[in-house]
């Protein structure tokens, strides 16, 4: 998936809207930064608005939230647990109590 690609599979994903506050989005993030090797993968983004978007630059927001935050939305595949599940402690399952 290309970054084009990776933007519009999440504006149509989330629907617009900040994935943490439900304000209307402004940008997509990467979970795992690109600097510690994310890429644009559909498990590796949510929308967010500018103030979360900060927040969570800032690490204020850990990964393992946005994760969960997916994870109970049901919008994880299983494929790609194993992959998130090695940069949260504990394990997704167990951070979401599932």
């Amino acid at each position: 998936m290309n970054h084009d690609e990776w933007k519009r599979y999440l504006w149509a994903r989330d629907g617009g809207y900040c994935q943490l506050c439900g304000g209307p989005a402004v940008d997509p993030h990467h979970i795992l930064s690109r600097s510690l090797g994310g890429k644009d993968d559909p498990w590796n983004g949510i929308l967010l608005c500018r103030p979360c978007h900060d927040r969570a630059q800032q690490n204020q927001v850990s990964r393992a939230q946005l994760w969960g935050i997916l994870y109970r939305r049901g919008v994880l595949k299983e494929e790609w647990l194993d992959e998130i599940e090695r940069w949260i402690d504990g394990g997704l399952r167990t951070l979401v109590g599932g």
